[in-house]
């Protein structure tokens, strides 16, 4: 599941830095990366955090309970104009709409991840070693059926 919305957002979000999905640019991470390292190729960044699964004890029937995975997503800029801000939407609009397009729903349900709900944060100003960085949150939650 983790994997799948890594690849859904890889496909649908445009990196602002080489102007492609898909990106070969490490702008995608799984935790939130050393940003003082070496290896750091600098902003924008998306965080997609490890799911957490909680039984929400919905019943789909007898043979089927319904589980509640939820993702963080976190996208990182470095501000320096109000170009900044217009970039962080840019990439959120499209965080939003690529998780909700026919082809990502049909992904999703492929790997048994159904019925999307989103959920954001207000932008927010960060100082993160020494850098203005502003930031948007998203909580994407889908429903996994699992066998009893």
């Amino acid at each position: 599941a983790w994997t799948t919305l890594i690849d859904v957002v890889n496909l649908n979000v445009t990196d602002p830095v080489t102007g492609q999905v898909s990106s070969s640019r490490k702008w995608i991470y799984t935790l939130e990366p050393d940003f003082k390292s070496a290896s750091f190729q600098g902003y924008p960044i998306i965080v997609i955090e490890p799911p957490d699964l909680t039984d929400e004890n919905y019943n789909l029937g007898r043979d089927f309970k319904n589980n509640i995975m939820r993702f963080k997503i976190t996208l990182y800029q470095k501000y320096s104009d109000s170009n900044s801000v217009s970039t962080l939407e840019t990439m959120a609009n499209q965080l939003v709409n690529g998780i909700r397009n026919s082809t990502s729903i049909t992904t999703f349900q492929n790997s048994t991840m159904h019925h999307p709900k989103i959920q954001s944060s207000s932008m927010n100003d960060e100082d993160i070693h020494n850098q203005r960085v502003i930031t948007r949150a998203f909580l994407i939650e889908f429903e996994v059926p699992l066998n009893m």
